[in-house]
């Protein structure tokens, strides 16, 4: 993966590769599944999917390619916020009803 840092920006520039979405999507999907609870799960999709992540950079890096490329390109990074959502979303169904489950424990 290339990757370099915009001192403009603070942020890592990140090639829009196979590899590098893969690598964003298996660190994404690693933090969600071990987050123990929901503040810690909005932690991982901030650092994951928000505004300066890794994959937004990619997204802001889709003007940039020839029409071809983009076209893949975004195809490619839609699936992979669709899976990022949708393991948050499970995700945090889970650590919901553990949370409800145990105050309700606590109210016995």
């Amino acid at each position: 993966m290339s990757s370099e840092v915009d001192p403009a920006t603070s942020v890592a520039t990140a090639e829009i590769s196979p590899a590098t979405l893969a690598e964003i999507e298996g660190d994404a999907l690693a933090a969600i599944a071990g987050a123990s609870d929901l503040a810690e799960l909005d932690e991982a999709e901030r650092v994951a999917i928000g505004k300066r992540s890794r994959f937004s950079v990619c997204y802001q890096q889709l003007g940039q390619l020839e029409p071809d490329a983009r076209k893949e390109a975004g195809r490619q990074l839609h699936a992979v916020r669709g899976r990022l959502t949708e393991a948050a979303g499970a995700r945090r169904a889970s650590l919901e009803v553990g949370a409800r489950a145990e105050r309700l424990a606590a109210d016995r």
